[in-house]
């Protein structure tokens, strides 16, 4: 909204939120003076008395709650053109002020989803105190997430709204606890039985590295690998909580690739968290964490893997190697069998030259052999070529 005329658009909305009014001819008198460019923005306009319509067919508690919310996010957003030159741009000036914005904006909306979802479904009301204690989270979690990885092209559109001189962690840090608050209230709508549309519409879809991960994504840029340019897109996304899985899980094998296994397995433990049926990602972060050294969550990885994929032949192989290191001979030789009665290329050396010299794998490719040959033991070879049995000739009468 550009600052002149907006509190007549605003009167004008909140007047129509109380059923007064006409929706089209204000509509018609946004559109004949317009606040905005944006192609967005403009069908919105116009499409105005189709929204209200909406509005106005919804039962009254509901609509009350809309109202109420919606008037404040109104005159919310008010103080906040308030704020902007006479050419619309806008800058927060503290910490304070942005929390307020992102409240406007994003907390007030969870406050007015959790009243609907309670209107909606009484069953959840012996959860309403405890989801109504988080319901802003989400929301403004959200919205710093935004204005993080969005912070330099707000800029040039004169759009400010990290306090100048700000240190960004201290804002990812706000960001990481709103998130985890929003992610107790994903929890609880799960825990009351609220459906699942309700349950995936609030879940967050940004999950940001926890503080130990932040912290070493920091230091990592003052070594050689924060000038290298794929490194760096790596740790851009992931600092913004932007990164897929598959984009950790690369960036982790990256690390541990240059003999970083420990840090490494910190961005692998970030991936299964963000994905945590991949068994993918459990497989690498089982070898990742062998490789660091830590045996025992490395075999709780690999166990997680089968679990999720019983024939992952990879995850037995690399578990009875595991055991086989820790010279317990016969549950590494179990998982062996399994791992080459899936998949018999692992007992290959061109293929895995981790079999060269492995004693127990050539027991179980012996016994494995054995049980296809049958009691002798040795092959039987065959001398004549398989042909279809002949056709039986009836007996002469």
């Amino acid at each position: 909204m550009a600052p002149g005329p907006a509190p007549r658009r605003a009167g004008d909305l909140e007047r129509l939120l109380r059923g007064e009014g006409s929706a089209s001819a204000c509509a018609s008198g946004w559109l004949a003076d317009l606040p905005v460019t944006h192609a967005g923005y403009l069908e919105l306009l116009r499409e105005a008395p189709h929204v209200l319509d909406a509005y106005g067919a919804m039962p009254e508690t509901a609509r009350e709650a809309l109202r109420r919310d919606l008037t404040r996010t109104v005159r919310g957003m008010q103080d906040v053109v308030r704020r902007g030159d006479e050419r619309g741009n806008l800058r927060l000036g503290s910490i304070r002020e942005l929390r307020d914005y992102c409240y406007v904006v994003a907390g007030i909306v969870g406050e007015m989803l959790t009243e609907l979802f309670l209107i909606d479904r009484p069953e959840l009301a012996p959860a309403a105190a405890r989801l109504r204690r988080r319901s802003r989270f989400f929301g403004e979690g959200l919205q710093l997430v935004n204005i993080l990885k969005d912070r330099a092209s707000d800029a040039t559109e004169g759009r400010v709204y990290l306090p100048e001189g700000i240190d960004t962690r201290l804002v990812f840090g706000i960001a990481r606890a709103d998130l985890d608050r929003a992610a107790e209230y994903v929890l609880t709508l799960q825990g009351a039985g609220a459906p699942e549309g309700f349950v995936a519409f609030t879940a967050s879809p940004a999950i940001l590295p926890d503080e130990s991960l932040a912290k070493a994504i920091v230091r990592l840029r003052d070594t050689a690998i924060g000038t290298e340019p794929t490194a760096v897109t790596y740790m851009d996304l992931i600092a913004a909580g932007r990164a897929t899985p598959p984009q950790v899980n690369d960036f982790a094998a990256y690390l541990a690739k240059r003999g970083m296994p420990k840090v490494a397995a910190a961005f692998q433990e970030y991936a299964v968290k963000l994905d945590e049926t991949n068994p993918t990602l459990w497989l690498n972060l089982g070898t990742i964490r062998r490789t660091a050294g830590s045996n025992g969550p490395a075999e709780t990885a690999y166990k997680k893997t089968i679990a999720l994929d019983a024939g992952n032949a990879l995850a037995h192989y690399n578990l009875g190697s595991l055991y086989d290191a820790q010279k317990k001979y016969d549950e590494a030789i179990e998982e062996y069998r399994r791992a080459l009665v899936l998949d018999p290329d692992l007992a290959d050396p061109r293929k895995n030259p981790q079999v060269v010299n492995n004693e127990n794998l050539l027991a179980v490719k012996l016994e494995i052999y054995q049980n296809q040959a049958g009691s002798l033991g040795l092959p039987l070879l065959q001398m004549q070529k398989e042909t279809k049995p002949p056709h039986a000739v009836p007996p002469k009468k």
